[in-house]
């Protein structure tokens, strides 16, 4: 009997794991937490005339050109200083392929900023998603941010979730992406944090639905000719 229990809770175990499991880390150093920026590419175009106030940096607290870096979590965060020369951009961004039922990405942001002078155009912020040859998929989140005269700002961190299931199957690149169209139009600090993609267990598939059934009706089939054949023997 013992042996017939034990072989009913494996086959039942194989089989549910079969159905799916949850796909956990699929970002790699999503807090940062390895002080570093293992997992990610941080880029700025600076050269040919183009300068940054604060490039890609991770820290703890304190950090920054306000020295006001302040992690969502965890002991570190990445930030830059979201100003320089005209034509600016900053890139951060992650490959990651997406095996799952459904996947939702979670991100926290936080802009301090405060203008000086005078400006026209507004600085960009923007979660992107594109190919692994940088080609545009979809636009998750725009922000923009206008410095004219701006008081001293801080937005705090803002959360964000983006359902990312029409990517199932893909491996895409996540963007975090910033332009700054005039030069030095104030002081800027761009913070992220607590980046994450989860991917739901998959719902089990009729077969192994059907696997489980049948496994346990095994069981019971094989407890009732042994009790058939007991009666039999002190008959």
């Amino acid at each position: 009997m013992m042996r017939v229990i034990q072989l009913a809770m494996a086959c039942v175990a194989v089989l549910v794991a079969s159905a799916g499991q949850v796909q956990a880390g699929i970002i790699t150093n999503g807090g940062f937490e390895t002080g570093d920026f293992t997992g990610w590419t941080a880029t700025s175009n600076v050269g040919g005339g183009i300068t940054e106030l604060v490039p890609w940096t991770v820290s703890g607290s304190g950090g920054g050109i306000f020295s006001n870096s302040s992690p969502n979590s965890g002991g570190f965060s990445a930030y830059n200083g979201f100003d320089g020369g005209a034509g600016l951009e900053y890139r951060l961004y992650q490959d990651v392929s997406i095996d799952a039922s459904s996947a939702t990405l979670t991100t926290n942001h936080r802009i301090v900023y405060v203008g000086s002078g005078t400006s026209s155009l507004d600085r960009i912020f923007e979660i992107n998603v594109l190919d692994t040859s940088d080609v545009l998929l979809a636009n998750l989140y725009t922000s923009s941010t206008t410095m004219n005269g701006a008081p001293f700002t801080d937005t705090g961190w803002l959360n964000n979730s983006f359902d990312l299931s029409s990517f199932i199957g893909s491996t895409i690149r996540l963007e975090f992406f910033q332009s700054i169209p005039e030069s030095y139009t104030g002081p800027a600090h761009l913070e992220l944090d607590d980046i994450s993609l989860s991917a739901a267990v998959p719902e089990p598939s009729s077969l192994t639905l059907f696997g489980i059934g049948a496994c346990v009706a095994g069981i019971g089939a094989c407890r009732r000719r042994r009790r058939q054949k007991q009666q039999e023997a002190t008959a």
